[in-house]
């Protein structure tokens, strides 16, 4: 009877810490539109997973950050605060998984798309990022294109 009660307790307890939404994964997301391949300096770079656009924001895997020899970031992952940090070009970026503010090199800055977590990747906000990296992003709406230009 005791022990009953005990696990009784207990799961009762469990129930109290659930916080509904606390993991910020898009679970009933959609993307509008998917980008396979994206400009940097005039190179078309193929993506996979693909980027995509949401809210008119176009959001990249942040591994894309790390693999391209164009853009050849070091990504750090901090699962425990969900938080992703983005070294390249001299800056540090620090986005956090669901939260519309960034740490660059140390100053607060508000971004326009939250990070987030879908099938089971980090996307990040590949204007912000880029931007503060020293880049010019273009969007070609005719032709769904994206460039970034780091050599202007």
């Amino acid at each position: 009877m005791r022990r009953r009660c005990l696990c009784s307790l207990l799961l009762l307890l469990s129930g109290l810490f659930y916080i509904p939404g606390y993991t910020y994964e898009a679970r009933a997301f959609s993307p509008e539109t998917y980008i396979n391949e994206i400009k940097i300096d005039g190179n078309t770079i193929p993506l996979s997973p693909p980027a995509f656009i949401s809210s008119g924001r176009t959001m990249v895997p942040v591994m894309f950050m790390a693999v391209n020899q164009s853009i050849g970031a070091q990504v750090a992952w901090d699962g425990l605060l969900r938080k992703v940090s983005v070294n390249c070009r001299e800056h540090r970026i620090e986005l956090t998984i669901g939260q519309k503010t960034a740490l660059v090199d140390g100053q607060r800055c508000a971004m326009d798309a939250a990070p987030l977590i879908w099938q089971n990747r980090t996307y990040i906000p590949l204007s912000f990022v880029a931007a503060h990296l020293g880049g010019r992003v273009q969007w070609n709406s005719e032709s769904r294109a994206i460039s970034i230009n780091f050599n202007y």
